[in-house]
């Protein structure tokens, strides 16, 4: 009987789902399948596609003051994912009514769990709106951990040139891949346009308050400044940073480990103690 529920639910869930795309219109899977190749440039799954359908059309119903839509257009740009903030959130919802699905089998069969469904739908939506946050948290984390190294590199530069074009070239190939991918475009912008608003333009892409500090300072020697002084002490104030973080890092370190050693002590007390059992049991039929 709980196999005939369970077997109902799912076929009522599609059956839903079919209703609602023919009333909504909705493109057939074979065309979104498509589409996100040639935008995307792999082939999709099934549930990608499907997700995608669903997440374009329910766009189409949010709405976002021009701010919010301003800055999560530009977050969106930054991670590199080729979304619409409208759709970006669409897709976080969709996906979350997608495994709120579950409820109606298990409905049938488990109602106890529905709860822990409903939890689990909550939090993959929090997670879905939250990866272009964290995506671009990690590229400006990585870029911070360059700039005691650029910095001491503009520091030594400046006593030979003033031409910032030709300092960030030379430092282009020992960047790392995120931060020499945001060079390239501010050394093209800066090709074909003011060195200044190139400049500018990378500290607000980036977003980072170390990197700001390095535009100004750049920004004040294509205005004529020495600028050898203020990237000296910038350099010695980044350096200290950079140790600050290694301590940090390297106290975690025991922590991270502590586990592994709790499981090598346990196996040791095993054997040991399986030892002294063995030798125990072998004494005791010696002497019986």
């Amino acid at each position: 009987m709980e196999t005939m529920f369970f077997f109902t639910g799912i076929f009522l869930t599609a059956s839903i789902y079919l209703l609602l795309s023919d009333l909504l219109k909705m493109p057939s899977l074979a065309n979104t399948r498509a589409a996100l190749k040639l935008t995307q440039g792999k082939k999709s799954r099934g549930i990608k596609a499907l997700t995608f359908r669903a997440s374009t059309e329910l766009s189409k119903h949010i709405h976002l003051d021009s701010y919010r839509r301003r800055t999560m257009l530009a977050t969106l740009q930054y991670a590199e994912i080729n979304l619409t903030p409208e759709t970006y959130l669409s897709n976080a919802i969709v996906k979350a009514l997608f495994r709120c699905l579950l409820i109606i089998p298990l409905a049938f069969v488990a109602p106890f769990v529905i709860p822990l469904v409903i939890i689990w739908g909550i939090s993959g939506f929090w997670d879905s709106t939250k990866q272009a946050k964290i995506i671009v948290a990690e590229k400006r984390r990585k870029i911070d951990e360059e700039l005691p190294r650029f910095v001491s590199t503009i520091s030594e530069e400046l006593h030979a040139s003033r031409d910032v074009l030709s300092i960030i070239e030379g430092y282009l190939p020992s960047a790392g891949k995120v931060f020499k991918n945001e060079l390239e475009i501010a050394v093209a912008d800066m090709r074909s346009g003011s060195t200044q608003q190139a400049l500018n333009r990378l500290a607000g892409r980036v977003g980072s308050s170390m990197l700001s500090q390095v535009v100004r300072g750049l920004v004040s020697v294509t205005q004529g400044d020495n600028g050898v002084v203020y990237f000296t002490l910038l350099a010695h104030d980044y350096q200290r940073l950079d140790i600050q973080q290694l301590e940090k890092d390297a106290k975690k370190r025991p922590g991270q480990t502590k586990k592994y050693s709790y499981a090598m002590l346990a196996c040791f007390l095993v054997a040991f103690i399986f030892v002294i059992f063995q030798q125990m049991y072998s004494s005791t039929g010696a002497l019986s």
